[in-house]
């Protein structure tokens, strides 16, 4: 009997701490925004880093240039899944919107 009390209470622990952890994320911003886009913040994580990547590119190469055309059809095989990879490419275009349009109101 002892033993059944002993496999209760570590199941009973594993869960508290699973519990824990489940709400402790839910407070990282990155979990949250990856949340509202319906991914996983693995992916939103990568396409974070892919559209950094190709701004930068883009912003040095040029965005009508053949490298940057180069680039693109490089970063969108990395991509897992199109529809995410739009929902977070208007998720970025709305940000930029609001710091510019936050930077014209305090301009």
């Amino acid at each position: 009997m002892n033993i059944l009390y002993g496999i209760f209470t570590v199941v009973l622990a594993v869960f508290i701490y699973w519990l824990y952890q489940t709400v402790k994320a839910t407070n990282n911003p990155d979990v949250q925004i990856a949340s509202s886009l319906r991914m996983s913040v693995k992916r939103y994580k990568n396409y974070q880093r892919l559209y950094d990547e190709y701004h930068d590119f883009m912003l040095k190469h040029g965005s009508n240039s053949a490298a940057s055309e180069k680039k693109f059809v490089e970063i969108f095989k990395q991509i897992d899944d199109p529809d995410e990879w739009c929902r977070y490419q208007e998720y970025r275009s709305k940000l930029f919107e609001k710091q510019r349009q936050e930077i014209i109101k305090n301009y």
